[in-house]
C-alpha cells in the first residue's frame, strides 16, 4: 500500500462521496421531517467514514482490518435506510439508486482494502469482551447457568434447619437428669425406695 495519509485510502474517497450523497437526500422536505430516520442515516454514514480514519490512525493492521469490516456494516445500514426512505416516498427510484450504488462502490473499495490486509496475515482483532460475557462463558465452563448466579435457598429449608434445630434442644434438655432435691429425684432414688417400704 503507497498511500501515506488516510485521505489517499480509495474506501475513504468512495465513503466520503456516500457521505456526502446521503446528506443532499435528507436535505429533501419529505425526509427531513423524518428526524429517526434522518438522524440513523447519517450517522451510520458518518460512522462508515470515521471507522477508516480511526482504524487507519490506529497504526495496526489487525485493529484497521476490523475497522474497515465496522464500516462495511456502517455501509449496509445506509442501504436498509435508503429502503425505508424509498418506501415511505421520501425519495424517488433514481436517487436510490444512485446512492445505493455509491454504498456499493464504498463497500467495495473497503473489501479491496480489507483482502489485501488478510493476504499479508493481519486478521480483525475481536471486539473487547464486557464483564457479562466473561462472567457467562465462566459460568458455562464450569457447568453453571450462563444467565447468572445460581438462585439463593428458599426460605424453607433454612426454617426446617432452625426447627430441626430447636427440637433437639427440647429433646437433650428433657433428657437432663433430675435434681437430687426435686420429687422426681426422691422417687426414683433407692433411699426413698426402702423408706417408702
Amino acid at each position: 500500500m503507497k498511500e501515506s495519509r488516510f485521505e489517499d485510502l480509495e474506501c475513504w474517497q468512495e465513503t466520503r462521496k456516500l457521505v456526502n450523497t446521503v446528506y443532499n437526500l435528507s436535505k429533501k422536505r419529505k425526509f427531513s421531517r423524518d428526524l429517526p430516520l434522518t438522524r440513523q442515516i447519517t450517522g451510520s454514514a458518518i460512522s462508515a467514514l470515521h471507522h477508516i480514519t480511526e482504524g487507519w490512525t490506529s497504526q495496526s493492521g489487525q485493529d484497521f482490518a476490523r475497522a474497515l469490516m465496522q464500516s462495511k456494516k456502517s455501509c449496509g445500514e445506509v442501504q436498509n435506510c435508503l429502503y425505508i426512505a424509498q418506501d415511505q416516498g421520501y425519495i424517488n427510484k433514481q436517487e436510490f439508486r444512485s446512492c445505493f450504488n455509491q454504498s456499493e462502490a464504498a463497500v467495495k473499495s473497503t473489501d479491496s482494502h480489507l483482502h489485501y490486509l488478510r493476504s499479508h496475515g493481519f486478521r480483525p482483532t475481536p471486539l473487547p469482551r464486557t464483564a457479562d460475557s466473561a462472567s457467562g462463558s465462566a459460568s458455562q465452563r464450569s457447568g453453571g447457568s450462563p444467565s447468572g448466579p445460581a438462585p439463593p435457598r428458599s426460605g424453607r429449608s433454612q426454617s426446617g434447619r432452625a426447627k430441626r434445630s430447636r427440637r433437639s434442644k427440647r429433646s437433650k434438655s428433657s433428657a437432663r437428669p433430675p435434681r437430687p432435691d426435686s420429687p422426681e429425684a426422691e422417687k426414683t432414688s433407692p433411699a426413698s425406695g426402702q423408706s417408702e417400704q
